[in-house]
């Protein structure tokens, strides 16, 4: 977070914050739950229609935060001349005749990816300060999503037996060693590879497959 916390604030006892934080869990379920009454496809599916209109809600909560405007003012490095700006709330005093800027999420999301763009040539000192609202508004309103879909989740599966997958064989978990799960995990034979190519010594491929060989001839051999 760009802003410190107000004084009023650092005096909530550890007791409010456990009642606000079950408060904001309950609301966020009872919103899931109009949620699926308004659109009943999600959360399986998020429409476009769906996904547009949240934001709007969630732009509007952002710039009544703290984070939705954040005072800078412009100062110069004075090892290489570089220009940056600092946030007003992590100095004790502003310099005098300092140059201010009140950066604000509707400023940054009204750029057009080219206005975008062409800060790095123009003013590369507010390029970055953009580039980093625009990075905490992204994850806000990824976490915004992912909370009313995992309620969701947790609603329509209430009640419902959960499926316990067997257990994998010592045989499968050493396929998915090597070779990979076909997801994710790539296993040690892509993952030799790539190192390999990033002139790692302790991954050789000709040893690794020489090693792999000799461990399932042993373990193989009855």
């Amino acid at each position: 977070m760009n802003a410190k916390l107000k004084k009023t604030e650092l005096f909530i006892s550890i007791e409010d914050i456990g009642y606000k934080t079950a408060d904001n869990i309950e609301g966020n379920y009872e919103n899931a739950i109009l949620l699926m009454e308004k659109d009943p496809s999600f959360p399986e599916t998020i429409s476009d229609e769906t996904r547009n209109k949240l934001t709007v809600g969630f732009h509007r909560k952002f710039r009544e935060s703290r984070n939705g405007k954040v005072s800078y003012y412009l100062t110069t490095n004075p090892v290489d001349g570089i220009k940056f700006y600092v946030p007003l709330d992590q100095v004790v005093k502003v310099p005098e005749k300092a140059q201010i800027l009140e950066l604000t999420i509707d400023y940054v999301n009204s750029l057009s990816p080219s206005e975008y763009g062409d800060l790095n040539k123009t003013d590369p000192a507010k390029r970055k300060i953009v580039e980093r609202m625009k990075k905490h508004w992204a994850g806000y309103k990824s976490d915004a999503i992912k909370a009313l879909v995992d309620c969701a989740k947790k609603i329509k599966n209430q009640g419902k037996p959960t499926e316990r997958k067997p257990n994998k064989t010592f045989r499968e978990s050493l396929e998915i060693f090597f070779n990979g799960d076909g997801k994710k995990n790539k296993g040690m034979d892509a993952k030799v590879k790539l190192l390999s190519t990033r002139n790692d010594l302790t991954a050789d491929p000709v040893m690794y497959r020489m090693a792999k060989e000799a461990f399932f001839k042993v373990y193989t051999k009855k």
